[in-house]
């Protein structure tokens, strides 16, 4: 599947200076950002990182680490007026240097699971979407980032999953159209005492979803909807009871582009 290119310098700049501004009080031609969320996309043998504020290039990455989609948080640092930022906006990148090495999020599963139903070895959530710097989620080419927050042992291993059903009736919250997405995590791997507090990214590719809904609500004349996050939230398992739970909707806007 192809990318779609953002066209970035102009507003990267922008972008990276108000930032700067914000956390400084004056603006820079250089600084330092950090926990950066980014897509990799290779092309003309480079590997690059789209973000929010743009797209990023550094020679510390080799391409043969990552694949084309991977997510990764960066810590990194840039100076406008350096040589290698010269020709930027020809370039269509801008040159930075990696603080740390990435971490790499997790890739979530599309799920068919029953919501009736119990998973075995369920987690129950805390929230399904926190703010971490940034909004409740981050969007890029289809792809939906999340902070999930849930205690547990230390060192469990786990999964997350997101369901869609296709054929759920919307309900309305603000007049607008409100379509439900169902977010769950699995323990794959028992961990030990004590238990902590784990706040964890993962991304979801929900771009053929989104579309579906974009279509829809497009036909109905909309311009915008909102998607809730429901969650499980309390889980007995003696009982073998739980509870959903959902998040505030968050507005979407209908992507005419499709």
């Amino acid at each position: 599947m192809k990318m779609k290119q953002i066209k970035f310098v102009g507003a990267t700049l922008v972008a990276v200076l108000m930032l700067l501004t914000s956390c400084l009080g004056e603006s820079s031609n250089s600084g330092e950002l950090y926990h950066i969320p980014g897509k990799i996309r290779f092309e003309s043998g480079k590997l690059l990182i789209e973000t929010y504020s743009g797209t990023f290039y550094t020679t510390q990455l080799s391409p043969y680490e990552y694949n084309e989609g991977d997510w990764v948080y960066i810590d990194l640092s840039y100076d406008m007026d350096s040589e290698e930022n010269a020709n930027a906006e020809a370039n269509g990148y801008i040159y930075i240097t990696l603080l740390a090495n990435p971490v790499t999020v997790q890739r979530a599963d599309i799920s068919y699971r029953d919501t009736t139903q119990l998973a075995p070895n369920e987690i129950a959530l805390t929230y399904a979407a926190v703010n971490v710097g940034y909004p409740q989620y981050f969007m890029l080419n289809g792809d939906l980032l999340m902070n999930s927050v849930f205690k547990e042992q230390t060192d469990i291993r786990y999964n997350f999953e997101i369901y869609y059903d296709n054929n759920q009736e919307p309900y309305q919250h603000d007049s607008r159209n409100t379509y439900t997405f169902y977010i769950r995590a699995i323990r794959t791997l028992e961990g030990k005492s004590p238990e902590i507090e784990y706040m964890v990214p993962n991304y979801y590719e929900v771009e053929s979803i989104l579309k579906s809904i974009d279509v829809k609500e497009q036909a109905a004349g909309k311009t915008e909807y909102n998607i809730a996050f429901r969650y499980i939230n309390k889980i007995d398992t003696e009982k073998e009871e739980f509870t959903w739970t959902t998040q505030d909707p968050i507005r979407f806007l209908v992507n005419t582009e499709n």
